[in-house]
């Protein structure tokens, strides 16, 4: 039986990220899931690929709109989600995204941690932003996570691989949505649709890794580890893949425990 085992959603793009018994499924994806970007001067996104100790960066969900961060050696912040700042426009890979700055505490607190001007944003009132049309499957939206709504992997892709490592690597090196349980090593590789909880979703591209799974979530350290050992047998082309993109049909609610269905595959 293919089960979830592991939910994650990921307040802040690049911080770290919260595991969950449930998960409330809304347009964007698992509700909260990147909605906060930090952006530099330019509005360019600022990610752990350029900034590892974006890492330590805990996010904790207050409520609705209230989200509290801590980070080594920082007072904690609250920050409340707020559109009332004059809109401008961020960059997130190629798309260009209208968004509202949080406060100007939050702006001096990421800066003063990451040494680096920044600024913290969510997307404006009315902003929206589509999947790509290449791989979207109706008219499905994400929020500033990297190009889809959700991020899949089974727990035996993850054994297989630490099964060719020295020192495992834990689940949190790739930043999984959804992590399920009971399936082959690669299974996802040959699914195509499936259901859980009512909700269906389109796997619809294989993630292509990049540095951050390098970094150690718990130190923003970096090494040649996993990527090293993954391009040797999970290379096509220049990309080294791990792990599924998905898009889904409907909201819900996700659970830790609850059954896959296996709607249609290679």
């Amino acid at each position: 039986m293919i089960q979830i085992s592991e939910l994650n959603t990921y307040p802040l793009k690049s911080a770290r990220g919260i595991s969950l018994q449930e998960a409330f499924v809304d347009h964007c994806g698992i509700k909260h899931d990147r909605s906060f970007l930090l952006v530099d001067k330019n509005g360019l996104a600022i990610t752990q690929r350029d900034y590892a100790r974006l890492a330590l960066v805990s996010p904790q969900i207050l409520d609705e709109e209230r989200v509290l961060f801590r980070a080594p050696e920082m007072p904690e912040l609250i920050v409340t989600r707020t559109f009332s700042a004059p809109n401008f426009s961020a960059k997130v890979w190629n798309d260009q995204i209208d968004v509202s700055e949080q406060s100007e505490e939050a702006s001096v607190w990421f800066s003063r941690f990451l040494d680096f001007e920044s600024r913290l944003v969510c997307m404006a009132k009315n902003a929206r932003r589509p999947v790509d049309p290449d791989y979207a499957t109706g008219e499905q939206e994400l929020a500033f996570a990297d190009g889809f709504p959700f991020l899949l992997i089974t727990q035996k892709s993850l054994d297989d691989l630490n099964s060719r490592l020295e020192v495992p690597v834990p689940m949190n090196r790739f930043r999984p949505n959804i992590v399920l349980s009971g399936a082959e090593p690669f299974a996802e590789d040959k699914w195509k649709k499936i259901r859980i909880s009512g909700i269906e979703f389109d796997l619809v591209k294989p993630c292509a890794r990049c540095v951050m799974i390098t970094i150690d979530q718990d130190f923003a350290l970096l090494a040649k580890e996993p990527m090293r050992t993954l391009s040797t047998y999970r290379k096509v082309g220049n990309k080294v893949l791990f792990g599924q993109n998905l898009v889904h049909h409907s909201s819900g609610k996700l659970s830790i425990g609850q059954t896959v269905e296996i709607l249609d595959s290679i």
